[in-house]
C-alpha cells in the first residue's frame, strides 16, 4: 500500500482506477451496441424477405385475376363472334331463299 504524499497523487490513483472502469464498460457497452445493430440488420433483412414475399404473393393473386378476366373476355368475344356469324349467315340464308 502507498501512501499519498500531494492532492495530485490522490487525484492519479483515482484517476487510474477510474479509467480502467470507465474502458471496461466502454468496451461493454461497444459490444452490446455490435449485438444490436447486427440484431437491427438481421431483422431488416426478414422485414425485406416478408415484404417481397407479401408483394409476389399479391402479385401472383393480381396476375391470377387478370389473366381469368382475359380468359372471360376472350370467351365472350368468341361467342359475340359467333352470335354475329350465325345473324350474317340466316341473313343470306333469307336473301338466297
Amino acid at each position: 500500500m502507498t501512501y499519498h504524499t500531494s492532492a495530485r497523487d490522490v487525484a492519479e490513483s483515482f484517476d487510474t482506477a477510474l479509467t480502467g472502469g470507465a474502458m471496461a464498460l466502454g468496451s461493454v457497452l461497444i459490444s452490446q451496441k455490435m449485438d444490436r445493430d447486427a440484431a437491427y440488420a438481421e431483422a431488416a433483412v426478414i422485414r425485406q424477405a416478408t415484404a417481397r414475399m407479401a408483394y409476389n404473393r399479391v402479385m401472383a393473386e393480381y396476375r391470377a385475376e387478370q389473366e381469368a378476366k382475359a380468359v372471360v373476355a376472350a370467351r365472350a368475344d368468341r361467342y359475340a363472334r359467333q352470335r354475329q356469324m350465325a345473324i350474317i349467315a340466316a341473313r343470306k340464308a333469307a336473301l338466297a331463299g
